[in-house]
């Protein structure tokens, strides 16, 4: 009896404190701007994003990823501030006892949906790669562009020229053959480099000058529905520090922005924000108007 009643107070509790919150465990929360909704679940990911004419919803997924790592904690959620919410959780690293505890919070700032992260280190200092991922389905409708040297990236190196002027990328610069970097170009395999390639002892790179395709000078993806005027931009803050930043696409419509090299401690939390930006149907690509 005893044991029953215990329980049934810890029931009353847990549903009590998240009344207080006004949140519903299990459920999901919606996070709205002016432009763009994101819908969060209860473990913290995106689930889908709204946005464009008519209010159209879009199921890319997205979430916070620690390379070798696993979740070790139920998940905490609390309202942030009058229209956010945050998801707090402990994360343990599979080689050793490494652990961190992770905030990720996300509230509308403008015309954008902000996704900020803390990593609070729970032991001695370790690293591993802080990734945020995204999937985008129905891949074949959809375009992407960054601020890169070449947009002649993946299988699209190897086309002829033909094949690339039909994608708008190669100009009539026979010459030097140019391209044109503000081209969108389909989904490719490829990996991409904010400013330089990461250090590698195995190939320092002495001397190194950044005239890659693949270098990006801004930390920024834009992912265009082809059919339609408009489009998704994935911002990094140009707050952070970042270090070494790696981001990897590929032809299934997956994304992942891997910070590198991040030391992670108790004394000193690494902090990430990322913006989440309705493409402007006016605009540049990329931009917000």
């Amino acid at each position: 009896m005893t044991i029953t009643c215990s329980r049934q107070f810890i029931v009353l509790v847990t549903l009590s404190l998240f009344a207080a919150t006004g949140l519903t465990a299990g459920s999901a929360r919606n996070v709205s701007g002016p432009e763009l909704t994101a819908a969060v679940s209860s473990k913290g990911e995106i689930t889908s994003l709204t946005y464009g004419a008519g209010h159209k919803g879009h199921p890319v997924r997205a979430s916070l990823r620690l390379a070798g790592c696993r979740v070790v904690s139920p998940v905490s959620t609390q309202r942030y501030g009058p229209k956010g919410v945050s998801f707090t959780r402990r994360w343990m690293y599979d080689r050793d006892s490494s652990a961190c505890v992770v905030v990720e919070r996300f509230y509308p700032v403008g015309t954008s949906i902000r996704w900020e992260a803390e990593i609070r280190g729970t032991g001695s200092p370790w690293s591993t790669a802080i990734e945020t991922q995204f999937a985008f389905p129905d891949v074949r409708r959809k375009k992407v562009w960054a601020p890169w040297g070449d947009p002649k990236l993946g299988q699209i190196a190897s086309m002829n020229s033909s094949q690339q002027k039909a994608l708008g990328v190669s100009t009539a610069d026979t010459a030097w053959k140019w391209s044109d970097p503000l081209v969108a170009i389909p989904f490719v395999t490829d990996t991409l480099w904010f400013g330089a390639p990461a250090y590698d002892n195995d190939n320092p790179r002495v001397g190194f000058i950044p005239f890659q395709g693949n270098l990006i000078s801004i930390p920024l993806v834009t992912v265009l529905e082809s059919d339609a005027d408009e489009g998704l931009s994935i911002a990094l803050s140009p707050e952070d520090q970042l270090l070494d930043l790696r981001i990897v696409m590929d032809e299934k419509g997956t994304l992942s922005f891997a910070r590198l090299f991040h030391r992670i401690s108790a004394a000193t939390p690494v902090r990430f924000a990322v913006d989440l930006i309705r493409m402007n149907p006016t605009g540049a690509e990329g931009c917000d108007g």
